[in-house]
């Protein structure tokens, strides 16, 4: 098989043939489409690749990060809590040497896993930043995900679905 990443015109960041370019990080303001085309042994392109849509706001622009300070956890489905100390407040403790990891001693809980956060008040939500492990290992990277939003906790309604490459 091969493989294409096409970044989108303008972006910046070059076309990549890997199978896994690593992080990119896109720093024009703009909308890009992200295309990955997978081309197998006998030269046919996937039907329909994957795609998904990049939006870069420009500097200055209104968005702001939601401070963390009245964020609590309503409920994860699985956290490590045996074998490392790795619980799910540890997503949004605004510390890069400490991260959430679903459990691994004592078995696997099959994904997709779910966590909720309480952000404490009521903001509209444009996006979100995600900083992946810092101790160089990509186990437990997020893949794939869906966002959702509650008025009251109980009542989910999806606003956003997005695919990470791992």
């Amino acid at each position: 098989m091969s493989f294409l990443w096409q970044f989108g015109q303008g972006s910046g960041i070059p076309d990549s043939l890997l199978k896994d370019p690593g992080l990119e990080q896109f720093n024009t303001p703009g909308i890009f489409p992200v295309n990955l085309i997978v081309t197998d042994s006998l030269g046919l392109p996937d039907p329909t690749p994957a795609t998904r849509t990049i939006t870069v706001l420009p500097s200055g622009s209104t968005a702001t990060a939601i401070p963390q300070t009245n964020w609590s956890l309503l409920h994860v489905d699985s956290e490590e809590l045996v074998c490392g100390l790795h619980p799910a407040d540890n997503a949004f403790d605004g510390r890069p040497d400490t991260f959430w990891h679903t459990q691994w001693c004592g078995g696997s809980p099959l994904p997709p896993h779910e966590i909720q956060i309480d952000l404490g008040l009521m903001y509209e939500i444009f996006g979100f930043r995600y900083l992946p492990r810092q101790d160089g290992s990509a186990n437990g990277r997020i893949a794939q995900y869906e966002f959702y939003v509650s008025a009251d906790g109980v009542n989910w309604v999806i606003r956003q679905q997005r695919d990470l490459c791992e």
